[in-house]
């Protein structure tokens, strides 16, 4: 009996040693939690100065599409022909006259190309749907061609 116990007792944990097990568990747990706290912070603060540098690049884009705009509109105006008319004539241009217009002939020169000949237009088919017929069959539908209408290789190769 005494053999017994003294083996039960080598085997039996010193309190201590349960204690730093305790402790040590407890240490790590609290570990995990920071470090996993640390990791959503980081993310969040990339995350968040992702969003700012999306907004900016909006703004950005904003103000490009109106600078934009706004210049469309300048030149617009600069090329509209009252504009373009008086600048003409404070540079001293002058409608021209029928009898002052002077048409030289160039060897091989063509001309422009006509855009008629290099188009050729198509007729367009829209369907009602707008998908082709093979889009637009049902699979009880496709079962049913094949058993009513069977393809012709199926049919020779059962004979």
């Amino acid at each position: 009996m005494l053999k017994q116990r003294s083996v039960q007792q080598a085997y039996q944990e010193i309190p201590w040693r349960a204690q730093l097990q305790r402790g040590l568990s407890i240490a790590t747990f609290g570990l995990v939690v920071v470090g996993m706290s640390f990791l959503q912070v980081s993310l969040n603060a990339e995350i968040s100065s992702i969003g700012r540098e999306i907004q900016r690049l909006q703004i950005e884009i904003t103000d490009l599409r109106e600078s934009i705009s706004s210049t469309q509109s300048q030149l617009a105006y600069l090329t509209s022909i009252e504009v373009m008319s008086v600048r003409a004539e404070e540079l001293g241009f002058r409608p021209i006259q029928s009898g002052e217009v002077v048409y030289l002939e160039v060897p091989g020169y063509t001309g422009r190309p006509s855009y008629d000949r290099l188009i050729t237009l198509e007729p367009v088919v829209v369907r009602e749907n707008g998908l082709s017929s093979e889009y637009t069959e049902t699979l009880v539908d496709w079962i049913m061609g094949q058993i009513y209408f069977p393809p012709r290789e199926a049919i020779e190769a059962h004979r």
